[in-house]
């Protein structure tokens, strides 16, 4: 695997946690044209395993339609020049037979049975890229297998961990299933990352040989309770066990400009994040022995709601950090880095918004509340995903609760609505998100593309209806976000036209390329 790998990922103009049922297949030539174009050879997916498996226990069902897609995915980035690496396992899926998203992963990581199916499901993938060369490499996360809790059922798996420990390593009472939130939790983390490498890793390995696993480098608070019961940390628990993996695959890392800061809101200059980055990757090579590193997730960026005191690279500073980054990361010997994301995407919880499964997820009815089915409402055609007319007096809903995300909590932050209509002769709709007021939107003849407005979302017992009707003429939807945050990327915007650090990522992009180091490296 010969550097440099440049790669992103690719949300298919959605969500991260609804790519597979999200995109449209008629846009996906275009859109890795576009990545090809800004310098990346390498697209990183994602494949959830709730979308592609959503019924575990009793095992199994997959959805084969996941799995088309995929291979949709695979071929098109054949056709355009792109290699492919995929990120398997990923824990978000909003499909409507599959249970909630944390729910999943807890089953996962505390019953045996979970983690059978979950092998199940490996193998399926492993076929489907099996022979497809343009797969550089695949690979698993701690992210998606985050373990929160011990459960009584574990308590054989934890026995083998302890029974796998040198004794002077065991903790006193090796019956007690420790927890993460008190003076047990150096057992605690030591049995997930076990859990992780041994129990999902090694055996998802004898399936897929080049599965790499991404590590948590960030460190977990080591608890002491003083005379008075008191918590308080007393120092710092790492995860440099899981760095030394089997096979010869990569080690994959993540990056934000918080890693290593004092993440109390401050703003750093470039080259204090770049010698985090080194002081990072230092690390890593001491702890794996040399292995060599991708890391799958570099983000310039980080605007994530509630993280707001994470040590953040100001606009200004992008471009001088990613010059410096090209040393840093020739100097280290590193593989390569993808972007989280080369497009700005809203976080919009819809399933099926653009109507690829029909309208599995959403209810359509007539202006006597009749249910119209598939036949009357889907416009198909060959190699693209349906159209979904939407006639004057019809209403189509979706609703969903808490577990899709922060929608549909309450907060301060405005909350938009858009759709991507053709309207040859013009339509005015109606949007409404729960209880809140009513907003129309006008379509005006010819329309072809996103309109959008502001929409007070108001859920009703703890669930949002999102609801839209055809006042006057008609449309054909071709996709609906319902949103109050955009994640911000700064390569391309939500429309993927350039964004503000578009040149910079560019130059980053050509000078990765280049066998020689920059004049001005170190």
């Amino acid at each position: 695997m010969q550097p440099p790998i440049r790669a992103t990922h690719w949300f298919g103009a959605h969500w991260a946690k609804n790519l597979i049922n999200a995109y449209r297949r008629e846009d996906v030539a275009g859109e890795f044209r576009t990545i090809r174009e800004d310098g990346f050879d390498t697209v990183v997916l994602l494949v959830s395993w709730g979308d592609f498996q959503p019924v575990y226990l009793p095992c199994c069902r997959e959805d084969e339609r996941a799995f088309q897609r995929l291979d949709f995915l695979l071929d098109e980035a054949e056709r355009q020049g792109l290699r492919v690496m995929l990120r398997i396992g990923f824990a978000w899926s909003f499909h409507p037979d599959s249970p909630p998203t944390l729910e999943r992963v807890h089953v996962l990581m505390n019953d045996v049975r979970a983690r059978a199916a979950f092998q199940r499901f490996v193998g399926r993938v492993g076929k489907a890229i099996e022979g497809r060369p343009q797969v550089l490499m695949s690979f698993m996360s701690w992210e998606d297998q985050w373990l929160r809790h011990i459960e009584p059922i574990a308590a054989e798996d934890y026995a083998r961990f302890i029974a796998s420990l040198p004794p002077a390593e065991r903790p006193p009472d090796p019956t007690r299933l420790p927890r993460a939130d008190d003076d047990s939790a150096p057992w605690f983390h030591r049995y997930w990352d076990w859990l992780k490498l041994e129990e999902l890793h090694r055996p998802a390995q004898a399936q897929i040989p080049l599965l790499g696993y991404e590590v948590r480098s960030d460190k977990e608070p080591r608890w002491q309770v003083d005379a008075a019961g008191r918590r308080k940390v007393a120092g710092w628990i790492d995860h440099r066990s899981t760095y030394r993996q089997p096979g010869a695959v990569p080690l994959v890392m993540y990056w934000a400009p918080f890693w290593g800061a004092r993440n109390e809101g401050e703003s750093l200059r470039a080259e204090e994040s770049l010698a985090l980055l080194g002081g990072m990757l230092a690390e890593a090579s001491a702890w794996s022995g040399d292995r060599p590193v991708f890391i799958n997730q570099f983000n310039l960026i980080d605007n994530t709601p509630g993280h707001e005191h994470n040590a953040t690279l100001p606009d200004d500073q992008i471009a001088p950090f990613l010059r410096g980054a090209v040393c840093v990361l020739k100097n280290h010997g590193v593989l390569g880095a993808g972007l989280w994301t080369g497009r700005d995407y809203e976080e919009s919880p819809l399933y099926n918004p653009s109507f690829a499964y029909g309208l599995e997820g959403w209810h359509l009815v007539d202006g006597e509340g009749r249910a119209i089915p598939e036949g009357e409402a889907l416009l198909t055609a060959p190699e693209r995903d349906p159209h979904l007319r939407l006639r004057r007096g019809e209403v189509l809903t979706q609703a969903f609760g808490r577990e899709r995300g922060r929608l549909p909590h309450r907060d301060d932050r405005p909350d938009h609505a858009c759709v991507d209509a053709l309207s040859p002769g013009g339509a005015r709709l109606r949007l409404q998100a729960g209880g809140g007021e009513p907003v129309e939107l006008a379509l005006p003849a010819g329309h072809a593309g996103r309109a959008c407005t502001t929409i007070d979302s108001h859920p009703v017992e703890d669930r949002l209806a999102f609801r839209v009707e055809a006042l006057e003429g008609e449309a054909e939807l071709r996709g609906l976000w319902l949103f109050d945050h955009v994640q911000d990327g700064g390569l391309r915007t939500v429309d993927n036209r350039p964004g503000r650090h578009h040149h910079a990522v560019i130059a980053f992009n050509e000078a990765m390329m280049r066998s020689e180091l920059p004049k001005d490296c170190r």
